[in-house]
């Protein structure tokens, strides 16, 4: 047991991408084989969520064994780290405004009106709570901002930093795209995500370094991102077995790529591509 921990605190960041794959993929694994008839049984869906914790599981199992205790609550004190400036919590919430615009204009493509009776509105905030914990910004940002992001960028600029953290989340995801009901699209459609995976990461590197390591404004800007997802079907929940839609779905999400790529673009050109931070921050950190 000594040199296994040995070899972890060694090897942090290679110890850390395999637990994260290795956990993930198991608990995924029941229901990808359900999804593919491979089981006598049908599993729910819902099954898979516990799986999305694999990278923050794997983050805290870690630090445990390279720092402890100490290490642990340093990494979660971390999500409770909100004394930054307020322009940052607006920036964290931009995606949101701007899925608002192209819930819009999916509206006006496809002539439906949204949905927006009584139970729409009480479901609106504990969907948005119960995606913002499952699905992704609380799960996963624990790892891959909390944990391997510090880690990568101890050696390597921020930008290259964040395309190897990149190359990871979409490994990561790979397997998802075994389940039939999200493999549609095909290899374009992994080819797309490995896109916008590869500009978030940069986008979420820029605000990590700007707000000191907070990781609650990372789990905010991925919460924020991911409404698209989940508001579409909820307000226009005809479009989803209408498949003369599919073309308006597919154009919304190439402009969320786009207004994305030419975020990033403008991060790194503004920023520069070493610390992906406003100078003042970098001053801060040198004195730090």
């Amino acid at each position: 047991m000594k040199n296994v921990n040995t070899w972890v605190r060694e090897h942090q960041l290679t110890s850390y991408f395999v637990l994260s794959y290795l956990l993930t993929w198991a608990l995924w694994a029941p229901s990808l084989a359900s999804a593919r008839g491979l089981l006598p049984w049908q599993l729910p869906a819902y099954l898979s969520l516990a799986g999305n914790f694999g990278p923050a599981l794997a983050a805290v199992l870690v630090a445990w064994v390279v720092d402890g205790g100490v290490g642990v609550k340093a990494l979660l004190d971390r999500l409770m780290q909100w004394r930054v400036k307020s322009a940052w919590y607006i920036v964290a919430l931009i995606p949101l405004g701007v899925n608002i615009l192209l819930i819009a204009i999916f509206s006006s493509l496809s002539g439906l009106s949204p949905e927006l009776g009584l139970r729409t509105w009480l479901t609106l905030v504990p969907t948005m709570l119960f995606w913002l914990i499952m699905g992704g910004p609380l799960t996963e940002e624990i790892g891959w901002r909390g944990f391997a992001l510090p880690r990568l960028q101890e050696n390597r600029s921020a930008l290259s930093a964040s395309l190897i953290l990149a190359l990871a989340w979409v490994g990561w995801h790979l397997p998802r795209y075994l389940d039939p009901s999200q493999a549609v699209g095909g290899l374009a459609a992994i080819l797309a995500f490995a896109l916008q995976a590869t500009i978030l990461c940069i986008l979420f590197t820029w605000v990590y370094n700007n707000t000191a390591g907070s990781l609650l404004l990372p789990v905010l800007f991925h919460g924020a991102i991911n409404t698209l997802g989940y508001l579409l079907p909820m307000l226009f929940p005809a479009a989803a077995t209408n498949p003369d839609l599919g073309g308006h779905w597919v154009l919304v999400n190439l402009l969320l790529l786009g207004i994305l790529a030419v975020w990033a673009a403008a991060v790194v050109i503004v920023n520069g591509p070493s610390t992906l931070s406003r100078k003042e921050m970098r001053d801060e950190e040198t004195a730090a």
